[in-house]
């Protein structure tokens, strides 16, 4: 069996989201939030956040419950522990294997490493587990073991609607307005029409320009209308993010083709090139005739958790 361990209360829900979707029989999903550890007054939560600080490894105060689901996991079973959060694993680690007796134990980070503290994190992580990495080059860098991400299946709209734009984009600014803002103004130039969605956060201008900002996010069914609406995505991932983002998937999914400033994403070998269209390694004028020309469907089966989890699942 595979014990699944994920963040339940991940602030953008793509764990949960494609959690979800499981039903390989082999492995379950086991959500594990602020409420399985028992941290009992403030003196004992201060002690052991110091000791995070320091990197001692001090006894993780487990709470009963989970201690006990730790303890029923047999030497033949594997565990993977799932999702973003390098250094939140990393501190319960020590604890963690000291009650899990599982044969295999696997960490997947669904993040890129950016900063020192993540680099000294993971090497004590190293010590604990089998880790891999969504992010080829920290594989490279760091000596991980490389596991594309995984995206939850989109559900289509039961009916399909009229194409309403030719590229949407949708999430948080995190300092992404100037330069989406730019680009919007020179699609619209193009002939081209754009639905930008971008949520406020600290980083927004305190005066909006051609993009509006949302006070709130959209709904994961709301986004997979927007895209079924649309003739292509755009990505455009934040400063140092290097892994897929889920808008590259999630549209590749729905038949949607991809306009990215992500170089990675045209590397992909599951990806047909004439699907994904790399900003600042083409020449941008001829981004009307990519986004008007037919969808050429993507081998998608790979990002989806019942067959991604069969690198962690132990052969039969």
């Amino acid at each position: 069996m595979l014990y699944i361990f994920y963040n339940e209360i991940d602030s953008n829900q793509c764990a949960p989201l494609v959690l979800r979707q499981l039903d390989d029989k082999r492995a379950v999903a086991v959500p594990a939030g602020r409420e399985l550890f028992a941290f009992r007054n403030k003196a004992a939560r201060l002690l052991l956040w110091l000791g995070f600080a320091l990197r001692l490894p001090l006894p993780f105060n487990f709470s009963k419950k989970f201690r006990q689901l730790l303890n029923s996991i047999k030497g033949a079973d594997n565990v993977l522990i799932f999702g973003s959060g390098i250094c939140i694993s990393a501190r319960i680690a020590f604890a963690f294997c000291a009650f899990c007796k599982a044969q295999k134990k696997y960490r997947w980070i669904w993040d890129s490493i950016l900063r020192k503290e993540e680099e000294d994190w993971l090497f004590d992580l190293k010590k604990y587990f089998d880790v891999w990495t969504f992010d080829r080059m920290d594989a490279q860098k760091y000596g991980l073991a490389y596991k594309n991400t995984v995206c939850a299946v989109p559900q289509k709209p039961a009916k399909d609607g009229a194409i309403d734009c030719d590229l949407y984009f949708v999430g948080c600014d995190r300092g992404r307005y100037k330069r989406l803002n730019e680009l919007y103004e020179s699609l619209c130039a193009m002939g081209l029409t754009c639905k930008f969605l971008l949520v406020r956060d600290q980083s927004s201008p305190k005066q909006e320009k051609s993009i509006r900002l949302l006070d709130k996010g959209v709904s994961p069914e709301e986004n997979y209308k927007n895209i079924s609406a649309a003739r292509a995505v755009l990505d455009l991932p934040t400063q140092g993010q290097r892994g897929l983002t889920q808008r590259v998937l999630e549209g590749l999914f729905i038949g949607r083709k991809v306009v990215t400033s992500n170089p990675l994403a045209g590397e992909e070998a599951l990806f047909n090139k004439d699907d994904v269209f790399v900003l600042g390694g083409s020449d941008l004028s001829g981004l009307p005739d990519f986004i008007r020309s037919p969808f050429v469907p993507a081998n998608t089966a790979p990002y989806t958790i019942n067959e991604w989890i069969k690198s962690f699942i132990r052969p039969e």
